[in-house]
């Protein structure tokens, strides 16, 4: 297969892999990095400000405001200002970072994965219009049950619940819009048979599937520094199909009930709604 490009760049359209925090976007990067050809840095809150400022301020300096966001260093790319003068607007800015990246880690095909950009998929499909996108979905008790213990976004279940809400109905949103854009991924499918998962989101985004996708290579953990590897120290081991429905041991009746009720609707569409008691 080849994969998309924008008619506006010689650029491969990216593709984003977004969805609500704790669902499993980060296994699914992980999976994807495997690729001999793609490369998703890591996570890149910035680059929706500045394509929404970008008519808003002078390009030299949206430009120069960029290069020094911290997240570039955590990516490993070493860019300056100049680097990026021949870049007409922030759109072509981003693309050039991202090149930079590739040429860093010797693969042609960027990504991103920032959960929180399922609620700017307009946006990002009004810069990138053969933009793919992939939308992981959780049980949101799962989720919540994570949220609320999670160092990195400390919640509790009444907020956890109305963010899972919040963002899975801007991803509903999305394939509405954009229905052959927008791939639907299960982390539990995931989890419990990842090889026919990645086939089809590999399928979707147009590149070929590659065996060893879905095993742990061993060294992933480098680019994490070491408080944020010890949060992601699971994916260096295979997905454990044990671990999906922890949750229920985990929330109590109450925070059960409470998560069912706010997110109730969404859980039918995606005929999630099963018997929450806890075992006995």
């Amino acid at each position: 297969m080849t994969p998309s490009r924008d008619k506006r760049s010689s650029a491969v359209s990216p593709f984003f892999v977004v969805g609500c925090g704790r669902s499993g976007t980060t296994l699914l990067r992980t999976m994807l990095n495997r690729h001999s050809q793609v490369a998703i840095p890591l996570e890149s809150l910035f680059i929706v400000d500045y394509l929404r400022a970008s008519q808003n301020i002078d390009r030299r300096r949206l430009f120069a405001m960029l290069v020094r966001e911290y997240e570039l260093e955590e990516w490993g790319v070493d860019v300056r200002a100049s680097d990026l003068t021949e870049a007409g607007d922030a759109r072509e800015a981003i693309e050039k970072l991202h090149d930079l990246y590739l040429a860093k880690v010797g693969k042609t095909i960027w990504g991103q994965k920032t959960p929180r950009f399922v609620r700017y998929g307009a946006l990002l499909k009004r810069a990138w219009p053969h933009a793919k996108f992939v939308n992981v979905v959780r049980d949101p008790r799962a989720v919540v049950s994570s949220l609320i213990r999670s160092d990195v976004h400390r919640s509790n279940a009444f907020f956890a619940a109305l963010r899972w809400l919040k963002d899975v109905t801007a991803g509903f949103d999305l394939q509405d819009r954009f229905p052959d854009d927008v791939l639907l991924v299960r982390y539990e499918d995931l989890v419990r048979d990842p090889e026919p998962v990645l086939r089809k989101v590999c399928g979707h985004l147009g590149i070929e599937y590659e065996a060893g996708m879905a095993a742990p290579k061993g060294n992933e953990m480098r680019e994490y520094g070491s408080w944020y590897s010890q949060a992601h120290a699971l994916l260096d081991k295979p997905p454990d199909p044990d671990r999906i429905d922890l949750w229920r041991t985990q929330l109590s009746p109450r925070q059960l009930s409470l998560i069912e009720s706010i997110c109730g609707k969404p859980m039918e569409r995606l005929a999630m709604i099963a018997p929450s008691r806890r075992p006995r």
